[in-house]
This record gives structure tokens, sequence and C-alpha cells, in this order.
């Protein structure tokens, strides 16, 4: 029998284990260092099997590779490296929902000379929103037809009924990370221009989107949308966007937080001991901008102090010990508070925007993936991220996809099977075309 070790039992790691499990006839050994968070995931299945494991014990790591023939890492990606060389050693397949670091992709050319394949971003974004764009974008082009301009959105967020704090945001991973991308710079081409944004300006560029059967949302820049262009075989696009997604209202309260100070990185020894002896001391509340006001109005200040307010900023509470900056004291009482209740649903929107010319005329074409959480069950985002990671496995495994080296869903080996069986777990994206209005 064959057999899949997936590291890590995090909140991602239940609905692929629970496919290999129920969908295949491969044996899945689930490692983490926390073993009862592997045994609840497993839940005594006879093709299951845990392992109590510390990442950082190579001595350990290298004979449970040694075991099986396909290595899923749930873990965070600053370990992925580690993993993909021990995978390399052992001439095992790896398979990550997590970007391409540097240090993975140079062992791109040892994989290929291995025959083993490091399939990595294939999971939600990156993953399907790589995986749909470029099938619908090869679609296209063997009709004859060329894209010429996309624009892309992603978003976890809660569900309507569950947007129920100033933020109409909760957390689905890592504040910490969410806080950071907050901060991140980014580059697309609008109408034939490159546009280059600080991170300290990332929210002034938003856009409002109204996505059919849903609502109306905004959306920024989310890092370099620029190298997608080869990418994607977008040669002849005109504009090409990648971006976040979020409630109205987002992108004013989390700028004035940000010019509040408290997105800073900067590690201090406070002199102060409570949120409240903090807020008074350091809030910049003096000095926001004048661009600020002119785009969003003076009671944008109101609105980010009563988020704040509601977040316990004006309250006596002890400041963490752990917590040395502003950025992190705003993360703990974001995770304390911003947290999913029993029952509530997140809500997963992907939609992607394109311009289609075909035959001297003109379409717009959208192709949208909305998707709720199962109260009392699995997360829309732990399925959309865990999904499409647990069906290239068996792809892999049962060796429909033969690709080696470093490699991304954006071939149609990968993208076409991987998409085709999403569809028949329910998992489908929405396409309509529309005449472009004024072309």
């Amino acid at each position: 029998m064959k057999k899949v070790l997936v590291l890590g039992a995090g909140f991602v790691a239940r609905p692929l284990v629970r496919y290999l499990l129920e969908e295949t006839p491969f044996k899945v050994i689930l490692a983490d260092i926390n073993l009862s968070a592997a045994q609840r995931i497993i839940a005594n299945h006879p093709q299951g099997e845990t392992l109590h494991l510390d990442i950082r014990q190579r001595e350990l790591l290298q004979p449970a590779v040694r075991k099986v023939e396909v290595v899923v890492s749930l873990l965070p990606r600053n370990f992925h490296p580690l993993v993909a060389e021990i995978c390399l050693g052992e001439k095992k397949h790896l398979v990550t929902t997590s970007y391409v670091s540097s240090e993975m992709q140079a062992l791109d050319e040892p994989a290929q000379k291995a025959g083993i394949l490091l399939l990595n971003e294939i999971g939600l974004d990156p993953g399907l929103d790589h995986m749909e764009a470029v099938n619908f974008i090869h679609e296209t082009q063997s009709l004859g037809g060329e894209v010429t301009a996309f624009v892309s959105f992603c978003g976890g967020l809660p569900a309507p009924e569950a947007k129920d704090n100033p933020f109409h945001y909760k957390f689905s991973w890592s504040p910490q990370g969410v806080l950071q991308a907050c901060q991140r710079p980014a580059r697309y081409l609008w109408e034939g221009q490159i546009v280059e944004v600080s991170g300290q300006d990332i929210f002034y560029h938003c856009h409002s989107l109204s996505i059919d059967q849903v609502g109306t949302f905004e959306g920024y820049p989310n890092g370099d949308s620029l190298p997608y262009q080869q990418l994607y075989g977008l040669s002849k696009a005109h504009t090409l966007l990648r971006g976040t997604l979020r409630y109205p209202g987002w992108c004013q309260l989390m700028q004035t937080i940000k010019e509040f100070g408290l997105l800073a990185e900067e590690e201090k020894n406070w002199p102060v001991t409570t949120y409240r002896e903090f807020s008074q001391a350091f809030l910049q509340t003096e000095q926001l901008s004048e661009r600020l006001f002119q785009k969003w109005g003076k009671e944008s200040v109101t609105l980010a102090r009563q988020a704040l307010e509601w977040l316990g900023f004006f309250d006596d509470l002890p400041l963490p010990a752990r917590c040395s900056s502003p950025r992190q004291l705003l993360a703990h009482l974001m995770i304390q508070k911003m947290q999913y209740q029993p029952g509530e649903r997140d809500m997963i929107i992907l939609e992607h925007q394109f311009e289609i010319e075909a035959e001297a005329t003109k379409k717009k074409a959208i192709s949208s993936l909305v998707e709720f959480g199962q109260p009392q069950g699995d997360s829309a985002m732990s399925r959309l991220v865990g999904l499409p990671a647990a069906v290239a496995t068996r792809l892999i495994l049962e060796g429909k996809i033969k690709l080696s080296g470093v490699r991304i869903p954006v071939e149609e080996e990968i993208y076409q099977p991987v998409l085709a069986e999403l569809a028949r777990l329910g998992l489908r994206f929405r396409r309509q075309l529309f005449p472009l209005k004024g072309k």
C-alpha cells in the first residue's frame, strides 16, 4: 500500500487528510508535535496513523520520509526547504500550498535530475487562482481569442451574518500574517502603465467590486502582479492586477490605524503597563496625513477610535509580556476578539475578471467561486486550501502527474485533473460572459 506523510495537523489538515482517507486506498501518516490534534483528525480510521514529530529533529523526520511515496507539508513556509532537501535525498515527492521561495526554487535542477516533483502553490491563493486563470486563458487562446486584461481578487471573510464587529473581519489564519500583508508594497499593470505602490499607500489603491449574488466589496493590490504576465501567457494584456478582497470600510479603517502607528514593527520596551496607557502615550493621532482626510473625511478617525475601543485599546488591560511592537499588541487583541464562534460560517470569494478580444469583438468574462464554511464543520478556508493539495497528492500517487522539478499548478497536466475532481466535489467556478460596454 502506498503511503503519504502529512506534516502538520493545523487548520487546513482535516479536509486534506479526510479526503485521502475516504477517497483513496492509500495510507496516511499524520505527524505533528501536538499528537492529540493529529489523533482527532485521523479518528481511528483503519488507513490512518499518527506520529509525534518535532520538525526540527531531522533524525526523526528523515526516516519518516523514507517510508512513504509523497510528503505533504502543511508547516509554515520557512520549514519547506528543510523538508524539500530531505525529500530530495530520499527521492520522494513533495506537495505544499505555499509560494515558492528562492530556497525552494534553487532545488529545481536537482529535483529534475532525481525525477521527483516538488509541487508548490497548490492551495487556494496561491493555487485555485492559478488553475482557473490559466485554464480560462488557455481555453480562450485555443479558440483564437486573446485575453487583454486580467483582474483577480480573493478574500477569506466572515459570512454576511457573521461580520458582527467594526472590522467586518475574522481570522481564519495568522493575524500577524494579515497585518504584515497590510504593509506589503505592490506593483501592477493598469491600462498600459506600471503602477508601483508603497506599503504605506496600499489602501489608497482600493477598488469597489460588486460580486454577483453576494454583495459589494472592496479590493486592493496584493504584492507584485507583473510576473504573472509571463507565467499566465498574457503578453498582450494592458491590465493585470491580483488583489485581496474585503468588506467595504476595511481600507479606510486599516489606513487610519496604520497612520495611528499601530502597524509599526519596531520593537520597544514600553514605559507603560496597560493598553490605556499605551494609547495615551503612543497613538499618533496628531500626525495623520491630509491625504487621509481628503479621501475618507475626518470621520475616519472617529471610526478607527471606535474600532480600537471595541478591541480594548482604551481599557486597563495589561500589556502582554511577549508583545514588544505596536503590531504585536494589535494582533494580540485581534486574535482574542475576532475569532469565529461555534456555528459561525466563513466565506471564500475568488473572482477573475477578463477582457477578451476575438474576431474583432471585445467581451468581458467573469469566473467566480463563492464557498461557505460548514457550521460545526470544516471552514471554507480549510477546504479550499486543503482539498486542491489532497487531489494533487492523489494524482501523483496514481501516476497521473509525472512532472519533476519545482512546479506550480499552471500546467495542463496538473490543473485539468485537479479542477475536474474539485468540480466533482462541488467546488466549481461560475462563468459569465458579457459584451464590453463602449467597445
